[in-house]
């Protein structure tokens, strides 16, 4: 699964792996074991979260090669660049991050109406 999302903020918040990158992205935690220590406070985790390793990501966006800050643990990873006034953030489990190409998108539409269709497909 990949999941891109795009804002002119960044928001803390996601899963474990998400929060913990969000705090650190955000200057809330000064260090990784902070930011976990937080996390797991925060969603009184009963059991002890994985030391994520911080890692550079190099994304193809719109045909150029972009750097993303990024975070791992085991098959999940989570990205995040500012390009132009816009935050760009990816989260991927198990999806290979050699993987992801992204073009910019004229016409959100379709993607919300996929999104719709996806979600409505339990119900």
């Amino acid at each position: 699964m990949l999941v891109v999302e795009t804002g002119s903020e960044f928001s803390v918040g996601g899963g474990d792996l998400l929060s913990v990158a969000g705090l650190l992205w955000e200057g809330r935690a000064a260090s990784i074991e902070e930011a976990v220590a937080q996390v797991s406070l925060d969603f009184g985790e009963t059991q002890e979260l994985a030391m994520p390793e911080q890692v550079v990501f190099v994304f193809d966006v719109a045909g150029v090669e972009t750097a993303f800050g990024g975070y791992t643990v085991g098959e999940e990873w989570v990205a995040r660049a500012k390009i132009g006034s816009i935050y760009v953030t990816l989260t991927g489990q198990p999806f290979d991050p050699a993987d992801v190409v992204l073009e910019r998108v004229a016409d959100i539409e379709p993607y919300i109406l996929g999104t719709g269709s996806f979600d409505q497909r339990d119900q």
